[in-house]
């Protein structure tokens, strides 16, 4: 009676339509499928798949739908693969892959995986009917260099091979001596190669290449926009030009540009605090800080015996002697900007001295405001400051005074730069900067 009660559950759990008892990483809407010896299928892999041989630890993406770019560790089986047409083995470059973990039955189109020493592109996925997670894939034998918003090179694993010119091929006299000159290619759609369209260039190698023919609008699910995963295209022979970078195999690296520059007074009394100003231009354009592209900074004094510098910029003079302050971009260690100052000591304790910090460098239309004291025996006091204006062009800028608060307003660029001084009872101190234009 048990016995047949327990036969009874097991039959009924292998008819039922659409109980699916394993955990499965397939999107709801497409895990309508009969898997109807689902359970037979596993058991069997259980049995024997401990036995394979040619298993190897991977990494891999798309197992989590929703993150689709977010790496797993897997283990997973991998074997040639047979020409359908020929019998035979296709190239190394070529492998089925099964993944050994029950709860994977899909594995989507434009995945990377990493094994065996190379990373492998999902060129043929098999997810309609899998009861575990299979695909073939093809080894990525190059890359695709570009650089990010910072200048960094990014590399995108790609696939390449050698493309057969027709003699009916409108290039075919222009490329028929250079057969290498013609490139199939497939490589992932990324955040990293979604400007890739027909004339963007490539270097591969010494050479530089057109994408011609793009196709990036594969889709994994036909109603599903974000499952799109890979582009396909044909590369075309090109001349190099002299802003490409053929050792770090960029096309039109050099036409590409990022500076910081570095403002405040290069001379500091001891115990003068300043603020430094940072300027970043990409391309020629300055840029701020977003959301989306954030700047930070690094920075650090050559001799904190003469002056030191905290995580904002912030220099504090220690005592008389040179020093150079330096600023890291965060995004990029490359960039760099670096700032000398001088510490003297002081000749009295009477001075003036400006408490906040004026730009090297400011743009048209620019504003920003300035304050200076009167410092006896050391303390700051309230004394009403004098401030005057030289600049070669007067109408490039103009003035208002609040207190000893000193408002600046820039109309036109400068090419000498302007000097402002500050000025108490025969005291004084000055700063300069340049107006730049657009």
């Amino acid at each position: 009676m048990a016995n047949n009660l327990s036969k009874n559950i097991k039959n009924g759990l292998l008819s039922s339509y659409y109980l699916n008892v394993i955990p499965s990483n397939t999107p709801a809407f497409a895990q309508n499928r009969y898997n109807k010896y689902h359970d037979e299928t596993n058991a069997f892999y259980d049995t024997y798949a401990k036995y394979a041989s040619n298993v190897f630890d991977a990494e891999m993406q798309g197992l989590n739908y929703a993150d689709f770019y977010a790496w797993r560790k897997v283990r997973i089986r991998s074997s040639a693969v047979i020409n359908p047409s020929t019998g035979e083995n296709l190239s190394d470059n070529w492998q089925k892959i099964l993944i050994l973990d029950k709860t994977v039955d899909m594995i989507p189109l434009g995945a990377y995986v990493k094994f065996g020493g190379s990373t492998w592109i999902v060129y043929n996925p098999d997810n309609v009917a899998a009861t575990a997670g299979t695909a073939i894939v093809v080894r990525c034998n190059t890359t695709y260099n570009t650089l990010d918003y910072y200048g960094n090179i990014v590399k995108t694993p790609m696939h390449y091979a050698k493309g057969t010119i027709l003699a009916s091929s409108p290039y075919y006299m222009q490329y028929d001596a250079t057969i290498d000159g013609y490139q199939h290619i497939v490589m992932q759609y990324n955040e990293n190669t979604k400007h890739v369209g027909n004339n963007t260039r490539i270097i591969l190698g010494s050479s530089a290449f057109g994408f011609y023919g793009v196709s990036n609008f594969a889709l994994e699910f036909t109603d599903d926009e974000t499952s799109n995963h890979v582009i396909r295209a044909d590369l075309r022979l090109q001349e190099t030009l002299k802003t490409d970078d053929t050792v770090n195999h960029i096309a039109d690296a050099g036409s590409f540009s990022f500076n910081l520059n570095l403002g405040g007074a290069n001379t500091m009394h001891e115990g003068d605090t300043q603020k430094l100003t940072v300027q970043a231009q990409r391309n020629g354009e300055f840029i701020e800080s977003t959301e989306e592209y954030p700047l930070s900074y690094t920075w650090a004094s050559s001799d904190e015996n003469v002056a030191t510098v905290d995580e904002n910029g912030v220099v504090t003079a220690v005592s008389d002697g040179n020093c150079v302050i330096s600023c890291v971009l965060d995004q990029n260690t490359q960039e760099t900007a670096k700032f000398s100052i001088v510490i003297e000591a002081r000749e009295s304790n009477n001075y003036v001295d400006f408490v906040s910090s004026a730009p090297e460098n400011v743009r048209v239309l620019d504003s920003f405001s300035l304050e200076a004291k009167y410092f006896e025996n050391g303390v700051a006091t309230d004394n009403a400051i004098t401030y005057t204006v030289e600049a070669e062009n007067e109408d490039s800028l103009s003035f208002t005074q609040s207190s000893n608060i000193l408002y600046v307003q820039t109309w036109a660029s400068s090419e000498t730069p302007v000097t402002i001084t500050a000025s108490y009872d025969g005291y004084s101190e000055s700063v300069s900067f340049t107006i730049l234009g657009y």
